[in-house]
């Protein structure tokens, strides 16, 4: 299964750049993410500018979704919007819409808290990088 859905995402990923829709890959994107149902998920793929991309995992009734796009450089700065989703059998327990100031080589990281009540709190790390996956 977990083969299976690295090939998906991968296709998915690289998808525009075999048929040409895209300029040439020069960026990798890194993306890890924990929280409690995600203790420690990470994945690393080309990333182009303005060419919107789609990641899924799922563990069990858990499933959880990435969707964004990296914007044009401005400088040094790369903006990121992405939407952050996750889904327990189906029903939707946790969205977020957020925005990134990305610049190469330099990790970010956010917390985006789902509950506070719960202690639900959603940690990623992002990085863009010329030298491929890190």
């Amino acid at each position: 299964m977990a083969q299976r859905l690295a090939i998906c995402f991968i296709l998915a990923m690289l998808e525009p750049y075999a048929f040409g829709a895209a300029g040439s890959p020069d960026l990798w994107f890194s993306v890890r993410v924990k929280d409690r149902y995600n203790p420690d998920f990470r994945v690393c793929s080309i990333i182009g500018s303005e060419t919107p991309f789609k990641i899924e995992w799922a563990n069990g009734p858990i499933k959880n979704k990435i969707t964004g796009q990296l914007g044009k450089t401005d400088g040094e700065v790369y903006p990121l919007t992405f939407l952050l989703e996750e889904f327990v059998k189906g029903e939707q327990q946790f969205s977020s819409t957020e925005g990134l100031k990305l610049k190469i080589e330099s990790l970010t990281e956010e917390d985006f808290v789902a509950s506070s009540l719960f202690n639900d709190v959603h940690h990623l790390s992002a990085l863009l990088t010329r030298h491929g996956c890190q």
